[in-house]
């Protein structure tokens, strides 16, 4: 797959994850119940597109390494952001890493 249609995949995902994160609550008004996004921050997004990554590690990377001990440095998957904490640019992204 080209990278930037991982990427569109990717940001696809995580629009519809937030647009779709709605449930029924009870509110304080003339309605009783009304749906309710969940997901309305930064951190819940990034929190769970980390678990993602590092389910993907684990559960796809892990045989990999496991199958080829001697490349295993290759089948990596790392969340990466910017030193000082800010969750944009180009660093903030998944890579494979050959540490």
């Amino acid at each position: 797959m080209r990278r930037d249609t991982v990427i569109e995949a990717i940001q696809v995902f995580l629009t519809s994850y937030v647009r779709n994160s709605l449930q029924w609550r009870f509110v304080l008004d003339e309605r009783e119940r009304a749906k309710v996004r969940t997901v309305n921050n930064t951190a819940t997004v990034v929190g769970t597109w980390r678990s993602l990554v590092a389910a993907a590690d684990f559960h796809i990377m892990e045989p990999k390494r496991q199958a080829q001990p001697k490349k295993a440095r290759f089948w990596r998957l790392q969340w990466l952001h910017d030193v000082e904490g800010r969750l944009a640019g180009p660093r903030f992204k998944v890579v494979m890493v050959s540490k």
